[in-house]
Formats: structure tokens, C-alpha cells, sequence
């Protein structure tokens, strides 16, 4: 998963936050997905359209995890919601 790239929620997603929950939904397709714990911190992150590298670092700022784990629950989970195209991976963020 390229690590400077920003990610967005997909068009004509629908999202909400439940108590300790969000769910995803596409309309079009009926994928849904629910996302706990650091996948909150994840999503939060594809909001408001951050790269990967922000949201790796928004999880290992709020949970004791070892680097390498985090980054490779977070390539799962990234690679679970394009699947369902919950979300887009764009272009390289410019680092001015």
C-alpha cells in the first residue's frame, strides 16, 4: 500500500457512527463494512482524506501496538474496503 498516497471515501458511500461503530455502506453494491477500534482511527483518517503514513500514525499515537502489526492490520483493512469500493486510493500527497 503506497504509504504517501491520500485516500478518500468512495462517491455515494454512506457512513455513520454508531456508538463505538461506524458503518460503511455503498448503496449501489449493498457492501458494507464495520469498522472498531483502530479501524475508527483509520476511517477518521480516510475522511478527511490523509494519506496512509497519517493514519499509521494516528493509530500507533492512540494504541500500544508494535509499528510493523499496526501497518500491516492497516494494509488489511485497507485492501478489504477497496475491494468493497468503500474507498479510493489517489494520487501521492505533495509534502511542500
Amino acid at each position: 500500500m503506497g504509504d504517501e498516497h491520500l485516500m478518500t471515501v468512495a462517491e455515494g458511500v454512506v457512513w455513520t457512527r454508531v456508538d463505538d461503530e461506524i458503518i460503511a455502506i455503498d448503496p449501489q453494491t449493498e457492501h458494507f463494512f464495520g469498522l472498531r477500534g483502530a479501524g475508527i482511527e483509520a476511517w477518521e483518517a480516510i475522511v478527511r482524506g490523509t494519506t496512509v503514513d497519517d493514519a499509521l500514525a494516528a493509530i500507533l499515537a492512540r494504541y500500544d501496538v508494535p509499528a510493523a502489526q499496526a501497518k500491516a492490520d492497516l494494509d488489511g483493512l485497507l485492501e478489504n474496503l477497496l475491494k468493497r469500493r468503500l474507498i479510493g486510493i489517489g494520487e501521492q500527497a505533495s509534502r511542500d
